[in-house]
């Protein structure tokens, strides 16, 4: 089954955040990224560190933090 994947137009005026985090348990360290786009899908800013260790939900947490503080 294939399954298609798109950006989809902002209503102007707006941007797009989004977040991605990853853990890897068995080296003890996490990383966070995010971008903001435009209503043109035209990339403004973004993040992307390691944090060191946490559990998935602490990392998520700390991706839409540093989002927001990028925002």
């Amino acid at each position: 089954m294939a399954i298609s994947i798109s950006w989809s137009r902002l209503e102007e005026g707006y941007v797009k955040f989004n977040i991605d985090s990853a853990v890897l348990s068995f080296r003890a360290c996490a990383s966070v990224r995010g971008t903001i786009r435009d209503t043109n899908g035209v990339w403004q800013c973004g993040f992307s560190m390691t944090i060191g260790d946490g559990t998935i939900f602490q990392v998520e947490v700390k991706a839409v933090l540093e989002g927001l503080r990028l925002a």
